[in-house]
């Protein structure tokens, strides 16, 4: 019937106008069966059962006041009564009292209202026949005085009994038509209780009635073709290109059903296009899915930065392999030039010494010696110069490296003096890397802390700690420490600390290592003062 005569649109309102109408009047006709439940249970609660409690209060007060006056007048040595029966007067009955009196605003009988007043009017009365009582036996003597006892038994068996029997008798009256009224009050709940739980029971089977037709025409009509929709969105918002086959409806389900199958088509024109783009087929002939198609356009334009950028860079890598190759050339040409030239210096110079042996000259040793000195540090020079220049292109294979076992043969290697001593701190892990390029940088910065060490008893310490992907290495020593403002520049080339005369380290050494660091992804730091040792620390992946 909807369906010929409205849109899905609109019949979702219609349905949606029908239960909220439903469900307005159910919450109302609840609402208006919860006031009254609400009001009868206030009236019980805060009215009735309060009342009857202290109804009951009032007469077990009556009663003991009554026995705790006889006990005054037959029982003169119990002084713990005595005090009860003047606490009951000054405390307990007017407390009581003040209690009932905010109850009765609430009542709406005059009838007991006025027993009531009765009631209070025969207490005042029966708490001063008491109080004469207590006044005419106020001590142990008049206890002893026949006259003074027999009145006090007089008061109590004629005048006191009868304010007793008469609050007895109203409260009992008042008591018994309070209990009347609760009971009636429980009737009256129990059966606004019984007409709300029937009125809702009927309600809500014809909101499941009427919500199972609902449910019934929403998912033949509108949540079935709507999840095949949804699969089909969620396929495309993973990059995936479904095949969209639906039923087409003139309702607003058709016109989506409609909409994501053009949206699959163009996603899968686009998709080839970007393909082919990858695979730099600039040629590839495409028309954007509309004039506002923003991503069409944005890919247009990649294709056409992309095509420009693919013919320069072809043009910069042809420019940058023939750089490197002239560069490879004339390091091996300049290494080969230096070195031999070094080589016969070096030899002249053991010939020279060789001939001074007969004729000593103490100031041309000193200078021979100098000289083949300066050679040495030159060979090393040129040969750290080379390795540093091989260091982008050096690929190592990877493989499980036990780290203890290599710092052990590192330190056989290095072969410290005996006054100097290695130790290794905590756990070592195994290592999936290059074997050769951390053995290089653990091998010099070890080689370092000894050699730079001027304490009778050298100590370099190794440990290491892990954290997350990566590990790192700690390597302390107690040499001669370095000065803050050299920290960073003894990573540089050719930085070395001491005179160039003086040492034979060619200050690339710590460049080297850095650079074989951050190649792993990771990095070096130092902390160091003079005269107190240095650590230095660097991260190491674990993979």
């Amino acid at each position: 019937m909807f369906k010929k005569r409205f849109s899905i649109d609109s019949e979702i309102y219609i349905i949606f106008i029908i239960a909220v109408n439903i469900t307005v009047f159910n919450a109302l006709f609840g609402f208006i069966n919860m006031h009254t439940n609400r009001e009868l249970s206030r009236k019980a609660l805060n009215n009735n059962f309060p009342s009857l409690e202290a109804l009951e209060k009032m007469n077990l007060l009556a009663t003991r006041s009554n026995l705790l006056t006889a006990e005054w007048v037959h029982m003169p040595d119990d002084l713990a009564d005595k005090e009860a029966l003047i606490r009951h007067q000054s405390d307990e009955y007017p407390e009581l009292k003040g209690n009932m009196l905010a109850l009765m605003t609430m009542w709406e009988d005059t009838v007991n209202t006025l027993r009531m007043d009765s009631v209070f009017s025969e207490f005042e009365k029966l708490y001063w026949s008491e109080k004469k009582i207590m006044r005419v036996l106020a001590s142990a003597q008049d206890y002893h005085d026949i006259t003074k006892s027999s009145y006090a038994s007089e008061i109590l068996e004629t005048e006191l009994q009868v304010h007793y029997n008469n609050i007895i008798e109203r409260l009992r009256e008042v008591i018994a038509d309070k209990r009347k009224q609760t009971q009636e009050l429980d009737k009256d709940l129990e059966a606004s209780s019984s007409k709300m739980i029937f009125t809702l029971s009927l309600m809500g089977l014809l909101i499941i009635g009427v919500m199972l037709f609902v449910i019934l025409y929403m998912t033949r009509y509108m949540i079935r073709p709507m999840q095949k929709l949804k699969n089909y969105i969620m396929h495309m918002s993973r990059g995936e290109i479904p095949q969209v086959d639906l039923e087409t409806k003139k309702n607003a389900v058709g016109q989506m059903s409609d909409a994501v199958k053009i949206l699959a088509d163009g996603m899968a024109r686009t998709a080839k296009f970007a393909s082919e783009i990858g695979k730099q087929n600039f040629d590839t002939e495409y028309e954007p899915l509309s004039e506002h198609d923003e991503f069409s356009n944005a890919l247009l334009q990649m294709r056409e930065s992309l095509r420009r950028a693919s013919n320069e860079n072809e043009k910069y890598i042809l420019e940058i392999e023939k750089i490197n190759k002239q560069l490879d050339e004339f390091v091996y040409i300049v290494s080969h030039d230096l070195k031999a030239p070094l080589r016969g210096i070096s030899t002249l110079t053991t010939f020279i010494e060789e001939e001074l042996a007969s004729h000593p000259n103490e100031k041309i040793r000193e200078l021979l010696v100098l000289m083949k000195s300066r050679t040495n540090r030159l060979q090393n020079l040129i040969t750290a110069v080379l390795e540093y220049s091989r260091l982008s292109s050096s690929k190592n294979t990877k493989e499980n490296v036990n780290v203890s076992e290599l710092l052990d043969n590192i330190v056989d290697l290095i072969s410290p003096p005996e006054n100097f001593r290695v130790t290794k701190e905590g756990s070592f892990p195994t290592l999936f890397t290059e074997r050769i390029k951390l053995q290089q940088v653990l091998q010099n910065l070890i080689s370092n802390g000894i050699k730079y060490n001027d304490k009778p008893g050298g100590l370099v310490e190794i440990s290491l700690s892990e954290n997350g992907k990566f590990v790192r290495f700690y390597i302390k020593d107690n040499g001669i420490g370095i000065s803050k403002e050299y920290h960073e520049k003894i990573f540089g080339v050719f930085q070395t600390l001491e005179p160039k005369d003086r040492t034979d380290s060619t200050g690339i050494g710590l460049t080297i290592v850095k650079k074989l660091i951050e190649q792993q992804g990771g990095e070096i730091t130092v902390e160091s003062e003079p005269g107190k040792g240095s650590c230095f620390s660097f991260s190491w992946p674990k993979n």
